[in-house]
Parts: structure tokens; sequence; C-alpha cells
């Protein structure tokens, strides 16, 4: 599974890629959108929704939108 999140901030914008594909946008030019500063990989901030598998490859990028549209997701692990 190849899973990518993007967050536009100016435009409030959130999308999502399963396995290249887009799943899912929303967003709102006048809502503003504030994430917080953590984020959570192993459930939530109260302990729930845990994940119980593994990561590879786990990336953040900022300033730079690595994909905004649909994709081949890479298929070797990235360097």
């Amino acid at each position: 599974l190849h899973l990518s999140l993007r967050r536009q901030r100016q435009m409030c914008i959130r999308d999502r890629f399963i396995d290249g594909v887009q799943k899912g946008s929303s967003g709102s030019s006048t809502a503003a959108l504030n994430l917080g500063t953590t984020i959570n990989l192993n459930g939530d901030a109260s302990g729930n929704y845990r994940w119980s598998g593994a990561m590879q490859d786990f990336r953040i990028y900022n300033g730079v939108a690595k994909y905004t549209a649909n994709f081949t997701p890479p298929s070797a692990i990235l360097s």
C-alpha cells in the first residue's frame, strides 16, 4: 500500500492518494486550516486507533507538493 497525503495551507486543501490514485480532496479558500503541531503515527493523542503494522520510507516534505495528481507509485525502495 502506498499512501500519500498533501496539505496546501494557503487554499486549505487536503488530498489523499492511495496507490497513486486520488481518493479524496477537501478544502476551502476561506476557512483557516490549523492541524496543530503534533503528528501521531501510532494512534490518536488519546492512545486510540493503534497501528499494528510496519511503515517503510516515511517522509515529510515541507514547502513542496510531491504529488498533486494521480501518479505511478515507486516500485522500489526510495533512496
